[in-house]
């Protein structure tokens, strides 16, 4: 069966971020990618130690996959450069 992973921008509170990962974990999710909108130490050190979780924080890389080197302003904008780079950074056959 092929491994397949969740990946989301989110900007909530820490436990909805670990019962969230905890679902998709549990479903069969390989891993769980949550992408922080803004800095969230709450959630870091929650999350930090969650297996099969892997916590980044937007812009990491300067928005390098982008092109530009620019934060997009709408949020969907965001999403889709998450995922796609999640999926091209990842060997998830499906995220």
């Amino acid at each position: 069966m092929a491994s397949w992973g969740v990946v989301a921008l989110v900007d909530e509170p820490a436990v909805l971020l670990a019962a969230q990962a905890a679902h998709h974990l549990a479903a069969g999710a390989a891993e769980v990618h949550l992408w922080l909108d803004r800095p969230d130490p709450e959630a870091a050190d929650l999350l930090g130690a969650m297996a099969g979780v892997h916590l980044h924080h937007a812009g990491e890389d300067g928005w390098a996959f982008q092109g530009g080197g620019r934060r997009p302003n709408l949020h969907t904008a965001r999403q889709k450069y998450i995922a796609s780079t999640t999926l091209a950074e990842t060997r998830l056959a499906w995220v």
